[in-house]
């Protein structure tokens, strides 16, 4: 058992107090940088799956788009391929377009706005 005589006092139990809760945060920050590894890696893997699948995709519209020109007649085969370029063009515009507002919007905004409002609650009264 311990030998020397714990102090007493309001001073040895605020030391107590801050020891623990140090302790407490160091935990939280080192079970925080175990998550944010394990997220990196979880969000490479999604990466190299919806790439793959991208892939596939491309692949099979280029394969059923030539299926479809080819069921035209010769003479109409160009405007049939003309159509269908119209159409995929039509539709990465509209994608552009989407993915532009996304990038555009600020990440994380309830967290923000949380953060915000704990902010003022804290910040002394006028």
């Amino acid at each position: 058992m311990d030998t020397e005589p714990r102090p007493v006092g309001l001073i040895a139990l605020l030391r107590r107090l801050c020891h623990t809760a140090i302790g407490t945060l160091q935990n939280r920050v080192e079970l925080a940088a175990v998550e944010l590894q394990e997220e990196r890696q979880r969000v490479f893997e999604l990466f190299l799956l919806a790439g793959g699948a991208l892939i596939l995709a491309g692949i099979a519209l280029v394969l059923f788009s030539a299926a479809v020109v080819l069921m035209f007649a010769p003479a109409y085969r160009i405007y049939a391929a003309a159509g269908l370029g119209m159409l995929y063009l039509a539709g990465a515009i509209a994608l552009w377009f989407r993915i532009k507002s996304r990038v555009q919007s600020a990440p994380f905004p309830e967290t923000v706005n949380q953060i915000r409002k704990d902010a003022e609650w804290l910040s002394p009264r006028k």
